[in-house]
């Protein structure tokens, strides 16, 4: 059985949503970094840098939440989060590793900087992360067009994997009034019912 290492208050969230997606037998093992349980040895000798999440498959071990959701996808074909057209598939690989180099870096550090009180917060390093936002969220709310989802039209790995970044935002209550199409495609990723599942999980870590 699959096991999954790490706290769902984390990025461990993600994949469990991608699990609950895919209906995926598992066992989820928090580790909780608030409490330092991710610098046990045990656990070092998973993940030397002590980053969590961590997933067990079998004998392999995979690190990286975005590293994880793809592995998972891709071991569990064919299934709705991965496209079998080649074409969307590679759009939905292409759109997963955007969130990760062009929206994630920076709705992270604003979600970061926001947590410290006004007069420590990095204004310029702030400055500098909103426009590579707003960059990010205009090309997100172009690709969309009329479309419900990123790739194909439907619920993908794609979806899920950018929906985390831009949630950053909305922890910092980023305006998002200029991105509708944004706006109303979160809503519907936020509907889900394997979503709303780990949502409770996370509220109970």
């Amino acid at each position: 059985m699959l096991e999954l290492l790490g706290t769902a208050a984390s990025r461990t969230a993600r994949v469990l949503w991608t699990l609950e997606e895919l209906g995926r037998d598992y066992r989820h093992t928090s580790i909780d970094h608030r409490r330092g349980e991710n610098r046990d040895a045990g656990f070092l000798s998973l993940s030397p840098t002590g980053q969590i999440p961590v997933l067990k498959d079998g004998d392999t071990i995979v690190r990286q939440s975005l590293a994880i959701n793809l592995h998972l996808a891709f071991d569990s074909a064919p299934n709705d989060l991965l496209p079998a057209d080649a074409t969307m598939r590679a759009a939905a690989l292409e759109w997963s590793l955007w969130a990760a180099t062009e929206m994630e870096p920076h709705s992270f550090f604003r979600l970061t900087e926001k947590a410290k009180p006004e007069d420590e917060q990095d204004r310029a390093g702030l400055m500098r992360a909103d426009v590579a936002i707003r960059k990010a969220l205009d090309c997100l709310e172009n690709s969309l067009g009329d479309g419900d989802y990123i790739v194909g039209g439907r619920f993908t790995i794609a979806d899920l994997n950018a929906v985390g970044p831009i949630e950053y935002l909305q922890r910092t209550a980023y305006p998002l009034e200029a991105w509708p199409r944004i706006r109303a495609w979160l809503a519907r990723c936020q509907e889900r019912p394997a979503y709303k599942r780990v949502l409770a999980m996370k509220a109970a870590a």
